[in-house]
């Protein structure tokens, strides 16, 4: 969990973060780019991918039609906009 609040490259400049003095890494690198780092498992009953990026941008997929929540899905804004709004955020 501590290595997944690690945004890669944005806090620290790279890929990994110490978590307990030793290196981890966000699951999103340890599987298919299209997973966003929460494979199919077998016999698991549903997967839903949760991204904070448009999944067309990122080429996240989904095994079943729901399972994936991502912004782009919800407005036609431009990738700028999501960017734009992460930056500044709301006055209350």
């Amino acid at each position: 969990l501590l290595a997944s609040c690690h945004v890669p490259f944005w806090f620290n400049g790279s890929a990994f973060t110490k978590v307990r003095g030793k290196f981890a890494v966000d699951g999103f690198f340890g599987g298919p780019r299209k997973t966003f780092g929460a494979p199919d498992i077998p016999g698991n009953v549903k997967t839903v991918r949760v991204s904070v990026f448009p999944s067309n941008l990122a080429s996240i997929e989904s095994s079943e039609e729901g399972d994936l929540i991502s912004p782009d899905l919800l407005s036609d804004n431009k990738l700028t906009d999501f960017f734009t709004l992460a930056l500044n955020p709301g006055s209350k």
